[in-house]
């Protein structure tokens, strides 16, 4: 999963999570020269999580999938923004909470500082999310969160989309995106799903 928008913008700079921690620290800086007070605390999906996974992964932004986005909050995120040639305005944002899923999130702490908080939604929510989009950027980030989570039956990664996905967007291409996604993340043991036939949804 990604943003609502998952194309990079021209002069998109990607950055790993190591960059992303210290973004982080300076909008929770620029937060606490504001004069914010109250703890700002948000649940975030997608690349960025994975990015925490592995150095190879790189993101443009990071998706908050939980409320608490105010409009200080944007303009803060703005600011560090305009200290990094190359970093998107909306480097943190809440486009991607359209796509939400009705799973309980797990969190995982990610950040934490004076005023700023920031949790993963955890690993079967972000992956519900990707599989519900079913893009190609998301199909490594499925495969590896498959491992990650021990996944070996299709069928439990065909509840996560019945649970998670309203029935309304599900769709057997969902299945047969999950079916894939299983394959690959275990290729020696696999058969090629060929269409979509016999799979759920």
């Amino acid at each position: 999963m990604g943003s609502a928008d998952p194309t990079p913008h021209v002069g998109d700079t990607p950055f790993n999570a190591a960059d992303m921690q210290r973004y982080f620290a300076e909008l929770d800086d620029t937060l606490a020269q504001e004069g914010v007070d109250e703890q700002l605390h948000l649940f975030v999906a997608g690349g960025a999580v994975i990015a925490t996974r592995t150095d190879a992964r790189l993101t443009t932004d990071v998706d908050v999938v939980s409320d608490g986005m105010t409009d200080q909050l944007r303009r803060c995120v703005a600011d560090v923004a305009q200290r990094h040639p190359g970093l998107r305005t909306k480097w943190l944002n809440d486009d991607a909470i359209v796509k939400r899923v009705n799973l309980p999130m797990e969190p995982d702490r990610l950040y934490e500082g004076r005023t700023l908080v920031i949790d993963s939604a955890g690993d079967r929510y972000v992956l519900a999310m990707k599989l519900a989009s079913g893009r190609h950027i998301d199909r490594p980030d499925c495969e590896l969160l498959i491992r990650s989570l021990g996944i070996t039956d299709l069928g439990e990664l065909i509840y996560l989309i019945q649970q998670g996905v309203p029935e309304s967007r599900q769709h057997p291409a969902m299945a047969l995106f999950a079916a894939e996604r299983l394959r690959d993340a275990y290729p020696s043991q696999s058969r090629s799903p060929r269409s979509g036939e016999g799979l759920p949804l």
